[in-house]
C-alpha cells in the first residue's frame, strides 16, 4: 500500500502526529507545536503546549546567532472537565513587542529547558512596505484527504501570512476536534505562517467558540473586553485587513446589541491604506446551498453598505464549499471591473464540496473544488489564483481599483461628520485662489504632501485635472485629494482624478 492509500484509509487523520514526518520528535511531550500568532510590523506572539505542566522559555534572535530570552511566557493549564478531552494540556503563550519591521527572527520554544521546537529553529519575518503575498482557505476541518493535500501544499509556500475564512474545526469546535482536524494538518505551516482567522458557524458549536477563542491570540486594539479575538484588524504592507464576525457578533448587533458595526465603520473610517480587505465567514454575494441564509442577508444588508462607504475593494468569505468569484458590485449592482468591490468565497478548503450554479448574476466565475488562494498584493494591483490540490490553476484574476468618487451616501449607521457628502468641496486660500478637496476610495497609492510651491502636477501616481490641465497637488491619499484651482474658473467643469489603475470623471459646479 503505497502512502496515499495508506492516509487515506486512517479513520481519523489525527493519527498524523504519530507519524514521523519531520525530525525526531523532541523528548517533551508535545501536544501543540509552536505556532504563530498576530504578527506585525512590530511585534509576534508564539504559543505552544505540552501534556505535562512546566516552566516555558522563548528564545529569539534577529540573526539566528545571539538569542535572547522573551521577558515573560503565560502559561495556562486546560483540565479535562473544562476540555473533555481524558488528559490536561498546558498552553504557553510569549509576546514579542519592540520588533523591527520587515525583518526576519528565528525562535526557540522549550518548556523545563526542553526544547519543543518542530524540527530545528523556528523563524517568522514582520510585516513592513512593500510587496507581499497572503493564503487564503476556508471550511478545512473535516480532516479530509484533500485538506492533507492542501496543507502540505500550502506549507511549501512563501507567503506572508494566512487568511482563514471560517469552520476552522467540524463538526462542534471542541477542543479535540480543533487538535485533530486544524492543528495536527497545519503545525508545519503555522511554525513559520501566521494564521489570521474569523470564526465560522461551526466555530461556535461549543460555548459559542470558547476554544477558538482560547486557542487563538488575535490583536485586540479598539475592540470591547468581551469581544476580543471575535473581530479585529490589522494592517501590512499597504493594505488594512478587517476580520468581522458574521456570526454571533452580527447577530448582536442586527438586535442593537451589540458593537461590533459600530467598531466597524470607525475602523475603517481610520484607515489610511490603499487596500481595505475584510475577511468574514458568511458571503453576501454567492449561490450554493447556503445562499439564502440569514446571516448572509444581515452582511449584505447591514455590512455591506459600511465596506462600500469606505472602499473596501475586495472580501474574502467562507461557507460555501466551493470556490466563487463575483463579478464588481457596487449598491447592489454589477458595475465595471475595479469601480465596486470583489467577492471571493473560499470555501474548499478540505470539507466536502457544495455545488455552484453559474447561472447566479453576481457570480463572475466558480466550480466546486478543493482548493486555496494565492494572494499577491503588489502596489494598488491584486492577483488572486485559486489553485488545487494538484497545484493546477482553477483560477486567476487582477483586481485594479480605479478612482470612485463617491458621496458616502450608504452608511447606515451614523454618517460620519468629517466625511463630505458631496465628492468636491471648496475652500478659498487666504490672499486669492481656491483650495479643492475630492473625496472618494482608491485615490492614491498611499498618503503623500508636497514638499514645493505650486505642488507637483502628479503626487504618489494620482493626478487631477479640470477641462484637461493637471493642477498643483498638495495633499493625497487612498480617500483625499487637495489640488489648487486656476484663478477665475467658474461654471460647470469636468473634473477628472487619475490613478495608477485609470480614472474617474464627474461634473462639478465651481462658483
Amino acid at each position: 500500500m503505497d502512502r496515499r492509500s495508506f492516509l487515506a484509509s486512517l479513520p481519523v487523520f489525527s493519527q498524523l502526529r504519530w507519524l514521523k514526518l519531520a525530525d525526531e520528535p523532541p523528548s517533551v511531550a508535545v501536544f501543540q507545536y509552536p505556532y504563530l500568532q498576530n504578527v506585525r510590523d512590530d511585534r509576534a506572539t508564539i504559543m505552544w503546549s505540552t501534556f505535562d505542566s512546566g516552566y516555558g522559555f522563548l528564545e529569539y534572535s534577529e540573526d539566528g546567532i545571539d538569542f535572547q530570552y522573551a521577558r515573560s511566557v503565560r502559561r495556562r493549564t486546560f483540565l479535562p472537565s473544562h476540555t473533555n478531552l481524558t488528559y490536561p494540556f498546558t498552553q504557553y503563550q510569549a509576546v514579542l513587542n519592540g520588533l523591527k519591521s520587515n525583518t526576519t527572527y528565528w525562535y526557540r520554544a522549550s518548556v523545563d529547558g526542553e526544547s519543543v521546537n518542530l524540527g530545528g529553529d523556528g523563524f517568522f519575518r514582520t510585516a513592513g512596505a512593500g510587496p507581499f503575498s497572503l493564503l487564503v482557505v476556508g471550511d478545512t476541518g473535516q480532516a479530509t484527504l484533500e485538506q492533507f493535500n492542501l496543507a502540505a501544499r500550502m506549507s511549501a509556500e512563501s507567503a506572508s501570512f494566512l487568511l482563514h475564512t471560517g469552520d476552522l474545526a467540524y463538526f462542534n469546535g471542541t477542543y479535540g476536534q480543533y487538535q485533530s482536524n486544524y492543528f495536527d494538518f497545519y503545525r508545519s505551516l503555522m511554525s513559520a505562517m501566521p494564521v489570521f482567522a474569523t470564526p465560522g458557524n461551526h466555530d461556535y458549536e461549543t460555548r459559542d467558540g470558547e476554544p477558538y477563542l482560547a486557542l487563538h491570540s488575535f490583536p485586540t486594539e479598539y475592540v470591547p473586553l468581551a469581544d476580543h479575538g471575535r473581530y479585529y484588524s490589522f494592517n501590512w504592507g499597504n493594505a488594512h485587513f478587517v476580520s468581522i464576525d458574521s456570526a454571533i457578533s452580527l447577530t448582536a448587533a442586527v438586535n442593537n446589541d451589540g458593537s461590533m458595526l459600530r467598531w466597524l465603520e470607525k475602523d475603517l473610517r481610520s484607515t489610511r491604506q490603499f487596500w481595505r480587505i475584510a475577511i468574514m465567514h458568511h458571503p453576501p454575494y454567492s449561490t450554493g446551498p447556503n445562499e439564502r441564509d440569514v446571516n448572509s442577508y444581515w452582511v449584505r444588508t447591514r455590512v455591506v453598505p459600511v465596506l462600500e462607504a469606505y472602499g473596501v475593494q475586495v472580501v474574502f468569505c467562507g461557507h460555501e464549499h466551493s470556490f466563487q468569484r463575483s463579478r464588481c458590485i457596487r449598491r447592489g449592482q454589477v458595475v465595471a471591473d475595479g469601480k465596486g468591490t470583489t467577492y471571493y468565497a473560499s470555501g474548499g478548503g478540505g470539507a466536502n464540496l457544495y455545488p455552484v450554479d453559474i447561472r447566479n448574476p453576481f457570480i463572475a466565475f466558480g466550480r466546486s473544488e478543493h482548493h486555496y488562494l494565492r494572494v499577491e498584493v503588489r502596489g494598488t494591483q491584486m492577483v488572486i489564483r485559486s489553485i488545487r490540490q494538484n497545484g493546477t490553476e482553477v483560477d486567476r484574476f487582477t483586481i485594479s481599483p480605479e478612482p470612485v468618487l463617491a458621496a458616502h451616501d450608504t452608511v447606515p449607521i451614523s454618517l460620519a461628520a468629517d466625511l463630505a457628502a458631496e465628492p468636491v468641496t471648496l475652500f478659498p486660500i487666504p490672499g486669492g485662489g481656491t483650495l479643492m478637496r475630492v473625496t472618494g476610495h482608491s485615490l492614491a497609492s498611499e498618503e503623500i504632501s508636497a514638499r514645493t510651491y505650486p505642488g507637483p502636477r502628479s503626487l504618489g501616481g494620482s493626478s487631477v485635472s479640470v477641462n484637461g490641465q493637471a493642477l498643483p497637488l498638495y495633499y493625497v491619499s487612498p480617500d483625499q485629494i487637495y489640488a489648487e484651482l486656476p484663478a477665475g474658473m467658474t461654471g460647470r467643469i469636468p473634473l477628472r482624478v487619475t490613478n495608477t489603475n485609470g480614472s474617474a470623471d464627474i461634473l462639478t459646479d465651481i462658483r
